[in-house]
């Protein structure tokens, strides 16, 4: 199945646009050399021009700063995403779940559910069962970033896109089982 290519940018809406919004939410005054918030902005722009193996070393530096910042792992996650590592983005992502802000907690659910997207894309061919059961995940994510986050319009498009995606992979699979059983 061949996904359009308007779906594909909104998947991964997020894994490119966190960085930039966290810019936004620095000041000036916070940003020193070789603190939490300048290692911060340094990863974020080596994350900007595509190096992110680059970024998640200054990423995991003000880790050492701030274990438990929420931004930091959702931008690790981000920068895994990119990378194509959707496990090690997830669990990053999980970490930023953490965040008493419900817009970062609701990105972070949005970006689990993208990478579970991308996990049952890459299975899609060779396991569908599978490919389906990850589906099945990021619509969790999907919904709980909607309830976190009512606004977003990205995260009901693609739960309405993979809700299409799982009936019209359902159908499939029982069309292949009732070849078998012939």
């Amino acid at each position: 199945m061949v996904m359009p290519q308007l779906v594909v940018n909104k998947i991964v809406r997020i894994g490119w646009s966190v960085p930039l919004m966290l810019i936004c939410l620095m000041r000036a005054g916070d940003v020193y050399a070789g603190g939490f918030r300048g290692l911060n902005k340094q990863g974020i722009g080596l994350y900007e021009n595509g190096g992110y193996d680059e970024a998640l070393v200054e990423y995991n530096k003000a880790l050492t700063d701030k274990p438990e910042s929420a931004i930091i792992n959702l931008n690790i996650g981000s920068a895994y995403y990119k990378k194509g590592q959707y496990e090690e983005a997830i669990k990053a992502y999980n970490n930023a779940l953490i965040s008493e802000d419900r817009k970062l907690e609701a990105s972070a659910n949005y970006n689990i559910a993208n990478a579970k997207f991308r996990q049952g894309e890459a299975k899609q061919a060779a396991d569908l069962a599978g490919a389906i059961a990850e589906y099945r995940t990021a619509l969790d994510y999907y919904k709980r970033a909607m309830e976190l986050d009512p606004e977003d319009k990205d995260a009901k498009f693609n739960h309405e896109f993979i809700e299409r995606l799982i009936k019209d992979m359902l159908d499939k699979l029982k069309k292949q089982q009732e070849e078998q059983k012939k």
